[in-house]
């Protein structure tokens, strides 16, 4: 209906317009307002500043600032809020890099409110650049799966998952899914296979078993490095022979598997002009700014308020350092 035939809600007569907002009923003459103004003093909109500040230790913690400020606590928690989802809203994700992608891409589980909650993040690097890009954070509820990595990397563009070449992770079998079925090169995570080598077999002063993780150690460095065809062989023959004399039943899991995907390690070797790192720890510093910030605010209400603050700082951060290997000459 036109507004030149709206009717008065309190009789059902004529309206005169007086202004924009103002009408009258022509048989009464009742005036009232439309489109209500929010009642209360207005509220200033928050500067993503005091988010920047706060994670960039700029600025003391919460309460702290509350106590400076001379405001309750609760109100300096709303301001950092609303500054945060200021940031996070006007902010931009990083531009991607032009050329050949490199991927590197890891997940961060924890336990909270009684369940499981993953985020997986992925950062891809130009193959002749030194820093990796943050891309959007995917949050699922639940643990590190294969349908989880899915979802990950359906997320990106495609035009960004049609240039990547190459992905480096930890082995896990989403991401080896992902990267067979894509078609990319998988250079599997030097440091995750000898933290778990070294989680049974330490060659450090204080282990029990210094002798064995020391031989252990050797033969899996030679063969993660080598290029002598010979040496390799001879090295592989060894680390069988160690597996099946071992009686850690861990242990033999872990040669078992290394031995199974040995040409997965050594991608690097083999596509020098990729540029390929040999460890995922670009994502691994990424997470460790995450559990930083989840200290220094002592938790977080909700899984959903942490995903908040895992976007704003992601897009805070936007590129982190990523050098590929650089081989001795």
């Amino acid at each position: 209906m036109h507004t030149l035939h709206e009717k008065s809600p309190c009789c059902r007569d004529k309206v005169r317009r007086y202004g924009a907002r103002r009408r009258q009923c022509a048989k009464c003459d009742h005036t009232w307002r439309v489109w209500q103004r929010k009642r209360g003093r207005r509220r200033r909109r928050r500067h993503p500043r005091a988010f920047v500040q706060y994670v960039s230790r700029a600025a003391p913690p919460v309460y702290i600032a509350a106590q400076q400020r001379g405001v309750p606590r609760t109100t300096a928690q709303r301001h950092l809020i609303e500054s945060r989802d200021t940031f996070a809203t006007h902010t931009a994700w990083p531009a991607i890099p032009k050329g050949p992608l490199i991927a590197v891409a890891d997940a961060w589980v924890r336990y909270l409110e009684g369940s499981w909650h993953c985020w997986y993040a992925i950062l891809v690097r130009a193959v002749d650049g030194d820093e990796a890009v943050l891309t959007p954070v995917t949050y699922v509820q639940g643990r590190e799966t294969i349908t989880g990595w899915k979802q990950a990397f359906d997320a990106l563009r495609s035009s960004v998952t049609a240039r990547i070449a190459a992905l480096v992770c930890d082995g896990h079998r989403g991401l080896v899914f992902e990267a067979r079925w894509r078609h990319w090169h998988l250079q599997r995570c030097h440091f995750h296979l000898i933290a778990a080598i070294q989680g049974r077999r330490s060659r450090w002063g204080t282990s029990r078993h210094q002798q064995e993780g020391e031989r252990l150690y050797a033969l899996v460095r030679t063969l993660l490095i080598t290029r002598d065809p010979t040496v390799r062989t001879d090295r592989i023959n060894e680390l069988e022979v160690f597996g099946w004399d071992t009686h850690s039943p861990q242990l033999k899991k872990i040669i078992q598997g290394f031995l199974n995907n040995l040409d997965d390690y050594r991608t690097y070797l083999e596509y020098p002009g990729l540029h390929l790192p040999r460890t995922s720890n670009t994502v691994e510093v990424f997470f460790s700014f995450v559990e930083e910030l989840c200290h220094r605010a002592h938790g977080f209400a909700t899984p959903h308020a942490l995903h908040q603050w895992i976007v704003a700082l992601a897009k805070y951060k936007a590129k982190i350092k990523c050098n590929g290997y650089q081989p001795n000459l």
